[in-house]
């Protein structure tokens, strides 16, 4: 548990339902919460997935990422797919009522030692009534923009040679790597199409106060502005960085938006919500030449 300006944060969920689970403390990092076995956080109902939610705690901020599959879950008596989570709100997820508890608790100062004592005593930490929070960011704030884009009409050369591409691949795998396996053939065709899915299909922007979603076959991707940490603009479109700093980053690059016919609107609502720039790269290491087991002189710098 670390502290920050002095205050000790502790997240705990209080799980009603027929699992019988209880309070239990999150760990920093990612919980999951689900029906299979690699839950972290196991219910016992046939509505839930496997791993069905994702609640993200770096001991400051708490937040729900619905995974994609099953039902949605109930936010205070919403659908949402991502929420900021703050003490008292209530997620409802099949037959289940998670309660979410954030326990704040003031490290003494130096020169309060009589303090220091009685506290660490105390095996129940101080609860205090959670500083008021700005509402989370929803998707289902005022649409700014909602617009379709077809790369495959709008880019009808890139289009053939991708078709050809596509074909000849086909025929690749029909004859020369998989001839006798007809299911192994449509899986790779699966594959294949549905990695260019957003070229062959069309694409379906909708742009809010909140965020930004897109949907297309077979993708479906919603962010809340604040995940994005810089922006790179192209003349088609403009790329969307998220963090990379855990896993989640480094695995879900960010969100490419074409801008169709919508250029000049796209870029005026982006501009103003997201800062010009991608991830910072890393440092290349200098090396020095000639190696160390080339000099002759084992001393020389």
């Amino acid at each position: 548990m670390t502290t920050v300006d002095g205050v000790q944060r502790r997240a705990q969920l209080a799980v009603d339902g027929p699992s019988g689970l209880g309070t239990i403390t999150l760990a920093r990092g990612s919980s999951f919460i689900g029906s299979g076995e690699n839950a972290d956080i196991r219910l016992a109902d046939e509505t839930v997935e496997a791993k069905h939610l994702e609640l993200d705690w770096d001991e400051n901020e708490l937040w729900l990422i619905y995974l994609g599959q099953g039902i949605r879950p109930v936010v205070n008596g919403s659908l949402v797919a991502e929420a900021q989570l703050g003490s008292g709100d209530r997620i409802e997820l099949g037959e289940h009522t998670l309660t979410v508890r954030i326990l704040r608790r003031t490290r003494p100062g130096a020169d309060g030692e009589a303090s220091a004592a009685l506290t660490a005593q105390r095996v129940t930490p101080i609860v205090t009534a959670p500083e008021p929070e700005a509402p989370p960011v929803s998707l289902e704030d005022p649409v700014l923009l909602e617009y379709g884009v077809h790369l495959l009409r709008d880019q009808p050369r890139k289009g053939a040679v991708l078709v050809m591409g596509l074909v000849a691949l086909f025929l690749m795998m029909r004859y020369i790597v998989i001839p006798d396996s007809p299911m192994l053939l449509g899986i790779a065709v699966v594959v294949m199409v549905g990695s260019l899915g957003a070229f062959l299909f069309p694409l379906r922007y909708r742009i809010t106060e909140g965020g930004v979603e897109l949907r297309g076959f077979p993708i479906r991707d919603r962010k809340r502005w604040s995940r994005f940490v810089g922006r790179v603009e192209f003349d088609d479109a403009v790329q969307m960085v998220v963090s990379q700093k855990d896993l989640r980053g480094r695995i879900v690059k960010g969100t490419l938006i074409y801008y169709g016919d919508q250029k000049e609107r796209v870029l005026e609502i982006v501009r103003d919500k997201v800062p010009k720039g991608g991830p910072p790269k890393p440092e290349a290491k200098r090396r020095r030449w000639p190696p160390r087991w080339l000099r002759r002189d084992k001393g020389a710098s």
